[in-house]
């Protein structure tokens, strides 16, 4: 090789082999990563140094060379896979989780579906002229979501005919009653008999979503009380 192909000219045509690959793997849609290739560029490097140089041939100190190369790239690309299977076992976790339903969870809804609709306390605090919204949350949470609900976030949002509702973290305005009407329609499905919905929204959560009316005596507009329940990430819980 060496009497064929001076050495400039190999080291030319390595760097100019690297550079004409990379857009061709790019546009095939392949991935290489960068220590991938470092490990290549070195390998090929060292090769074609000793092949130039009698005097490093088949020396016991190339040899070692050799061995902690391959011996590096070996630890790398485990190591790399065995991340890349964590990855790709968590997101499978979170895939899953979000599809799980909580069975317990929904007998306890089932059982609170009904007393909330006939909640003459909680219709008077939703028609209060002084709304207050901590308040109604403090109630909600003693009388009917408290023990096992302590495993889930606990939000409400009210809303009259014409309410918007500002969606974070977009930031932006919408309808009330149409944005969740929208979001029951799409990722919610009814439990059976029930205000109460399983939102399949894939945050890696399980979460339940329920839509209350309340009516006045007094001919005021009716008032809709959302609830929304996600459960808390295994790290919150401690």
């Amino acid at each position: 090789l060496k009497d064929i192909i001076p050495i400039k000219f190999f080291y030319l045509f390595l760097l100019l082999f690297f550079i004409v690959s990379f857009p061709v793997i790019y546009i095939c849609g392949y991935t290489v990563g960068v220590i991938s290739v470092f490990f290549l560029l070195a390998i090929i490097s060292i090769l074609g140094f000793i092949r130039y140089n009698k005097k490093y041939h088949f020396q016991y100190s190339t040899f070692v060379l050799f061995v902690f190369l391959f011996s590096l790239i070996t630890v790398y690309f485990i190591t790399d896979n065995t991340n890349e299977k964590g990855k790709r076992d968590r997101m499978l976790k979170v895939v899953n989780l979000a599809a799980e339903h909580d069975p317990v969870a929904e007998l306890l809804l089932d059982n609170i579906d009904a007393k909330l609709i006939a909640d003459e306390n909680l219709a008077g605090l939703l028609f209060d002229p002084f709304l207050n919204v901590e308040e109604i949350v403090d109630y909600l949470q003693k009388k009917y979501f408290n023990g096992f609900w302590s495993k889930y976030d606990f939000l409400i949002t009210i809303c009259r005919q014409n309410d918007s509702v500002l969606i974070e973290p977009i930031i932006e305005w919408y309808h009330c009653h149409k944005f969740f009407d929208d979001l029951l329609q799409n990722e919610g499905s009814p439990l059976p008999n029930s205000n109460f919905y399983f939102l399949d929204n894939l945050n890696g959560r399980i979460s339940y979503f329920g839509s209350f009316e309340f009516f006045s005596h007094l001919d005021l507009p009716e008032i809709t009380l959302f609830i929304e329940l996600n459960s808390k990430l295994t790290s919150e819980e401690l």
